[in-house]
């Protein structure tokens, strides 16, 4: 399994709105699947993940929020969940720590999400706070659950378990 960056907006959009994804990572102000259109830019990083037989199962998108504060958000295909989605994670920390000026990364979580939130915590992210009501999805307030991780955090072992 591999990390890599991509440029290929086909596939990117491909990936997010796939049925499986689309509706996990949109709120109610989002776009119908077919109208989307990946965000694009120089500091916008489209991490795909990639099988040995380099078959692309999944992105993770990372922004800046600043000079080293970067967000991400995951999006990975059925066909990588689990120990797939597990070594994915671990990857793609890796990458980003080394290839962006990242100090800190954080990611919101909705807090219905309970498989999101147990997915940042094996991969490191620990709970940082709270947004209360910030999350429109089916005409239902939620609040988004902050999570982070930093530079000198991440820890090279197996995933939390």
């Amino acid at each position: 399994m591999k990390i890599e960056r991509s440029f290929d907006y086909d596939l990117i959009e491909r990936i997010m709105a796939h049925p499986a994804i689309y509706p996990d990572i949109t709120d109610d102000g989002s776009p119908e699947p077919e109208d989307f259109n990946a965000a694009s830019g120089e500091n916008i990083y489209y991490l795909i993940v990639r099988r040995d037989d380099n078959e692309a199962v999944g992105l993770f998108f990372v922004h800046p929020h600043n000079a080293i504060l970067y967000e991400i958000h995951t999006c990975l295909l059925p066909t990588c969940r689990g120990e797939c989605a597990d070594k994915a994670a671990q990857l793609v920390l890796d990458w980003i720590f080394e290839h962006i000026t990242c100090e800190k990364l954080i990611t919101h979580v909705p807090a219905f999400n309970k498989p999101a939130y147990s997915y940042a915590k094996r991969a490191g992210l620990v709970k940082e706070g709270v947004n209360r009501s910030s999350f429109l999805k089916d005409g239902q307030l939620y609040d988004l659950l902050l999570m982070g991780i930093t530079r000198g955090e991440l820890c090279r072992q197996p995933l939390q378990q």
